[in-house]
Protein backbone atom coordinates (compact mmCIF):
# COMPACT_ATOMS: atom_id res chain seq x y z
CA UNK A 1 0.00 0.00 0.00
CA UNK A 2 1.37 3.40 -0.96
CA UNK A 3 -0.05 6.68 0.33
CA UNK A 4 1.49 9.52 -1.68
CA UNK A 5 -1.21 11.98 -0.62
CA UNK A 6 -0.43 11.90 3.12
CA UNK A 7 -3.98 10.84 3.93
CA UNK A 8 -5.24 9.89 7.35
CA UNK A 9 -5.77 6.14 7.32
CA UNK A 10 -7.54 3.95 9.85
CA UNK A 11 -6.40 0.34 9.96
CA UNK A 12 -8.21 -2.45 11.81
CA UNK A 13 -6.35 -5.24 13.61
CA UNK A 14 -6.63 -7.60 10.64
CA UNK A 15 -4.91 -5.10 8.35
CA UNK A 16 -2.09 -4.34 10.80
CA UNK A 17 -1.41 -8.07 11.16
CA UNK A 18 -0.67 -8.22 7.41
CA UNK A 19 1.93 -5.43 7.50
CA UNK A 20 5.53 -6.63 7.56
CA UNK A 21 7.49 -3.38 7.34
CA UNK A 22 6.96 0.35 6.85
CA UNK A 23 9.11 2.31 4.40
CA UNK A 24 9.16 5.94 3.40
CA UNK A 25 8.68 6.81 -0.26
CA UNK A 26 12.11 8.44 -0.24
CA UNK A 27 14.59 6.64 1.97
CA UNK A 28 16.19 8.73 4.68
CA UNK A 29 18.93 7.91 7.14
CA UNK A 30 16.66 8.77 10.08
CA UNK A 31 12.96 7.96 10.07
CA UNK A 32 10.83 9.61 12.75
CA UNK A 33 7.36 8.79 14.04
CA UNK A 34 5.30 11.08 16.25
CA UNK A 35 2.85 9.12 18.37
CA UNK A 36 -0.08 11.25 19.50
CA UNK A 37 -2.30 10.39 22.45
CA UNK A 38 -5.31 12.62 21.77
CA UNK A 39 -7.53 12.78 18.68
CA UNK A 40 -7.81 16.58 18.65
CA UNK A 41 -4.03 16.92 18.81
CA UNK A 42 -3.64 14.31 16.06
CA UNK A 43 -5.91 16.19 13.69
CA UNK A 44 -4.16 19.46 14.52
CA UNK A 45 -0.66 18.02 13.99
CA UNK A 46 -1.39 15.33 11.40
CA UNK A 47 -0.90 17.61 8.38
CA UNK A 48 2.72 18.75 8.68
CA UNK A 49 2.68 20.45 5.28
CA UNK A 50 0.21 22.95 6.74
CA UNK A 51 2.38 23.76 9.75
CA UNK A 52 5.88 24.73 10.78
CA UNK A 53 9.19 23.16 9.86
CA UNK A 54 9.24 21.68 13.35
CA UNK A 55 6.33 19.39 12.47
CA UNK A 56 7.58 18.57 8.99
CA UNK A 57 10.52 16.72 10.56
CA UNK A 58 8.18 13.81 11.38
CA UNK A 59 7.72 11.18 8.71
CA UNK A 60 4.81 9.30 10.24
CA UNK A 61 2.04 10.30 12.64
CA UNK A 62 0.30 7.63 14.72
CA UNK A 63 -2.80 8.35 16.77
CA UNK A 64 -3.17 5.87 19.63
CA UNK A 65 -6.15 7.18 21.62
CA UNK A 66 -4.72 6.52 25.07
CA UNK A 67 -3.31 3.13 25.95
CA UNK A 68 -2.49 1.08 22.87
CA UNK A 69 -4.93 -1.47 21.55
CA UNK A 70 -3.69 -4.60 19.75
CA UNK A 71 -3.59 -2.89 16.34
CA UNK A 72 -1.45 0.01 17.57
CA UNK A 73 0.85 -2.36 19.46
CA UNK A 74 1.52 -4.16 16.18
CA UNK A 75 2.18 -0.89 14.32
CA UNK A 76 4.53 0.35 17.07
CA UNK A 77 6.51 -2.91 16.89
CA UNK A 78 6.67 -2.71 13.08
CA UNK A 79 7.85 0.91 13.23
CA UNK A 80 10.54 -0.06 15.74
CA UNK A 81 11.69 -2.97 13.57
CA UNK A 82 11.63 -0.66 10.51
CA UNK A 83 14.17 1.65 12.17
CA UNK A 84 12.00 4.57 13.20
CA UNK A 85 12.91 6.90 16.06
CA UNK A 86 10.00 7.55 18.43
CA UNK A 87 8.53 10.82 19.69
CA UNK A 88 5.36 11.16 21.75
CA UNK A 89 2.90 14.01 22.30
CA UNK A 90 0.63 13.25 25.22
CA UNK A 91 -0.98 14.63 28.33
CA UNK A 92 1.05 15.74 31.31
CA UNK A 93 -1.39 13.89 33.57
CA UNK A 94 -0.09 10.70 35.22
CA UNK A 95 -1.74 8.51 32.55
CA UNK A 96 -0.01 10.48 29.78
CA UNK A 97 3.37 9.75 31.36
CA UNK A 98 2.45 6.09 31.90
CA UNK A 99 1.40 5.80 28.25
CA UNK A 100 4.81 7.17 27.25
CA UNK A 101 6.46 4.45 29.34
CA UNK A 102 4.08 1.86 27.87
CA UNK A 103 5.12 2.85 24.33
CA UNK A 104 8.80 2.59 25.30
CA UNK A 105 8.18 -0.93 26.57
CA UNK A 106 6.37 -1.96 23.37
CA UNK A 107 8.96 -0.39 21.05
CA UNK A 108 11.94 -1.57 23.05
CA UNK A 109 13.61 1.80 22.57
CA UNK A 110 13.53 5.27 24.03
CA UNK A 111 10.68 7.63 23.22
CA UNK A 112 11.24 11.38 23.31
CA UNK A 113 8.38 13.47 24.74
CA UNK A 114 7.24 16.42 22.61
CA UNK A 115 5.95 19.59 24.25
CA UNK A 116 5.39 17.77 27.50
CA UNK A 117 7.00 20.44 29.62
CA UNK A 118 6.06 23.11 32.14
CA UNK A 119 5.83 25.98 29.64
CA UNK A 120 3.45 24.04 27.38
CA UNK A 121 1.38 23.01 30.39
CA UNK A 122 1.15 26.61 31.58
Amino acid sequence: MVDTGCHILGLPLESTEAIKTIHLLSEKKYKIVLIIENKETFYALGSPQKHSKELSRYDYFLYIGGYSNRATVIIIKILAASGFSFYYAGDLAPDGILILQHIQNIAGKSVTPVRMDVSTFD
